[in-house]
């Protein structure tokens, strides 16, 4: 899988629609989340997983508790996914819940 587009909102600390988009380093090889400490890199790592899965390691859909990756301050939270493939096929997945 490779990420092209990642939009997350009232997601942890991104209470703001936050777009971050992956192609200019997907098209030359490389792939990386970068920033200080406590900036957020693990919460995009768990929406990516989110999307995808539809559960995490945290929050598991059996436990029905994906409300914990909310923004307290947020009245939904949204995750939208393109990526694509080992066949080259793009996809996009989205989620949201309130």
């Amino acid at each position: 899988m490779i990420p092209l587009k990642l939009i997350v909102e009232g997601i942890y600390s991104y209470q703001e629609r936050q777009t971050i988009d992956y192609i200019a380093l997907t098209n030359v090889g490389l792939f990386g989340i970068f920033g200080a400490v406590g900036s957020g890199k693990s919460s995009i790592l768990e929406a990516i997983t989110y999307a995808l899965y539809g559960e995490t390691e945290r929050l598991n859909a059996r436990d029905r508790r994906a409300y914990n990756m909310m923004n307290l301050k947020s009245n939904r939270s949204y995750i939208e996914l393109d990526f694509i493939n080992f066949d080259n096929r793009t996809f996009k997945i989205t989620r949201e819940f309130k």
